[in-house]
């Protein structure tokens, strides 16, 4: 799933560019969404998510950065995070 948000971000072509905050927003939720995907345990989820983000963002951040980002797909990505819709749905 990490590799497929990278591919769908430059497809939009209207937005502007993603900030460093944003892409940290983004890819955070996109490794929250992966977690759940493996796991039930919202502890385990909490736990695990800070270890996979110091492990992948210094990777990730570079390919976000500049990308194009509209500002409804920051808000899907936000109720993502909250639960209200699949983190899919947002890119």
């Amino acid at each position: 799933m990490i590799a497929s948000l990278f591919l769908a971000l430059p497809l939009s072509s209207c937005g502007r560019p993603a900030t460093e905050s944003e892409c940290k927003k983004i890819i955070r939720a996109a490794l929250k969404a992966e977690l759940q995907e493996h796991y039930s345990s919202k502890e385990l989820i909490a736990k695990e998510l800070p270890r996979l983000e110091e492990q992948s963002m210094a990777g990730l951040l570079p390919k976000c950065l500049g990308q194009r980002i509209r500002d409804e797909q920051l808000r899907c990505i936000d109720r993502a995070e909250a639960g209200e819709v699949a983190f899919e749905e947002c890119l």
